[in-house]
């Protein structure tokens, strides 16, 4: 069962990389009458191409619009990739004239918020970030694969995901993470309900 915080708007923008996040975000967006449109970045990576082709499929399965941005290149040495590649998705959220829905879940918030732990700030995913929103923060990643795989719904796996040497966030999730939570088992109920007692 999905859940999600606030109030799902009746017009709309959905954030799809082709991953299985987005892709249940989408589907369950799409579960009540409103007007939505896909949005996608090209990253210009050597996995842009398949991500596109993802989210060219799901916007015609559905039968709506997408609106396609390519990144900029990188050029500063003051940004990693991931940061510059972030950076680029929220200049062209930030643009889109609808409310911009993330399919960011609690995985992403504890995750997020063990990276600033390192760094000294005591912060975890917002709800909001301008016209973005984030109400699906309260579910595991799983419940977005168990919806997708229920559904049949198709999505596509970065293999990158799974290398702990290619991103600060996979060094986290594979290796950090799996460490704090024998310290802490309840880790993703603690971090749950932080968010729950969010103003949002």
């Amino acid at each position: 069962m999905i859940h999600f915080q606030g109030t799902i708007p009746s017009r709309v923008a959905v954030a799809y990389s082709g991953g299985v996040d987005s892709a249940a975000v989408l589907d369950f967006v799409l579960q009540r009458p409103r007007t939505v449109i896909l949005v996608h970045v090209n990253h210009g990576n050597d996995l842009s191409e398949q991500e596109q082709a993802q989210a060219e499929q799901a916007a015609e399965r559905y039968g709506i619009a997408m609106l396609l941005c390519p990144a900029r290149a990188h050029k500063s040495r003051e940004h990693s990739w991931e940061e510059h590649w972030r950076l680029e998705r929220y200049r062209f959220f930030h643009e889109v004239e609808l409310p911009v829905i993330t399919g960011h879940q609690l995985d992403d918030c504890v995750e997020t918020w063990l990276w600033n732990m390192c760094n000294g700030r005591d912060q975890t995913i917002a709800y909001r970030n301008v016209n973005v929103i984030r109400p699906f923060r309260l579910n595991r990643k799983k419940t977005f694969i168990d919806w997708c795989r229920r559904k049949q719904i198709g999505w596509f796996e970065d293999p990158t995901n799974a290398d702990p040497a290619f991103a600060c966030r996979n060094h986290i999730r594979h290796q950090l993470l799996p460490a704090v939570e024998q310290v802490n088992p309840g880790i993703y109920t603690t971090i749950r309900n932080r968010l729950l007692v969010e103003k949002i």
